[in-house]
């Protein structure tokens, strides 16, 4: 990411920043006011991007976080109907992206059912320890997790609003 969308990027997370109370030490114009714990442009451009989005949007990417976590088993399912489930949570065009996207998730693959609330243990699993405590999750900070934040971030941002 270049340019003008990482300048947006990091003013986002510059927003959330603020919005925790937390502040970044060299993008105090992009967040405002500062707060009394600062953060580095490096920590800030780290954040992924779903805390910033509508819960919809949200319940998508944690959805296309657990496919990508469970990629290996997601590529050895053959049920036309457990795949047309999955479809029905993202959208047939980012379900097709994420099977054409090589990966390396080797997690179980959630029913459908429980889809996102499997991402979103994983995106919380991702989050950096300081973002973590301001949104009241127990982030660890794994690296393979943020991984496949950061790959489903990127697919949804890419992909067709799926039809309603």
């Amino acid at each position: 990411m270049k340019g003008a969308a990482a300048r947006a990027r990091l003013a986002s997370a510059a927003g959330l920043a603020r919005s925790l109370d937390l502040a970044p030490t060299r993008a105090r114009r992009l967040a405002g006011a500062s707060a009394q714990i600062r953060l580095s442009l490096a920590e800030l451009g780290s954040w992924p991007q779903w805390p910033r989005e509508p819960e919809a949007e949200q319940r998508r990417i944690f959805a296309v976080t657990a496919l990508r976590a469970s990629d290996d088993a997601l590529r050895t399912v053959i049920s036309g109907d457990t795949l047309r489930a999955y479809a029905a949570q993202i959208g047939e065009a980012l379900l097709e992206d994420v099977l054409a996207k090589p990966g390396q998730g080797a997690a179980p693959l959630p029913p459908p059912a429980m889809l996102a609330a499997a991402g979103q243990a994983t995106a919380h699993k991702a989050l950096p320890p300081r973002l973590a405590e301001r949104l009241g999750a127990s982030g660890l900070h794994d690296r393979e997790a943020a991984r496949h934040v950061a790959e489903a971030e990127a697919l949804v941002r890419m992909a067709p609003e799926p039809a309603a």
